[in-house]
């Protein structure tokens, strides 16, 4: 094996574990089930107008373009992790910024845009 790949490789491994052992796609109580809308439509430009989470699809609208994926939650105390399709190493990081407010933080946690959205 080539050692060059090695640490890519177990950053995959741990990655799916971590993935795997989050509440999952179904979990009960997840606060992002249901429909969310963008607060300031002058964020449309980098922001989804519209969001909505069900048990195993993540729906979004942006410029009157509806993209449907699968998705699976992963809980944590403050924020929750959704990783549309099957790609773990891209997901979307929405913070509980109130119980009816959630911001998406674009990117990483250097982002320069937060999308906010309240629950509709």
């Amino acid at each position: 094996m080539n050692k060059r790949r090695l640490p890519f490789i177990l950053a995959a491994v741990a990655l799916g574990t971590i993935f795997s052992h989050g509440q999952g796609s179904a979990a009960a109580g997840n606060p992002l089930m249901g429909s969310w809308t963008l607060v300031n439509a002058s964020d449309a430009a980098s922001c989804a107008s519209s969001i909505t989470f069900t048990a195993d699809t993540y729906t979004t609208v942006w410029n009157g373009v509806t993209k449907k994926d699968h998705a699976t939650y992963n809980a944590y105390p403050g924020y929750v992790n959704v990783v549309s399709g099957n790609d773990i190493s891209h997901y979307q990081q929405y913070n509980l910024t109130s119980p009816t407010i959630i911001t998406n933080v674009t990117g990483n946690q250097y982002a320069i845009s937060n999308c906010p959205y309240k629950r509709t």
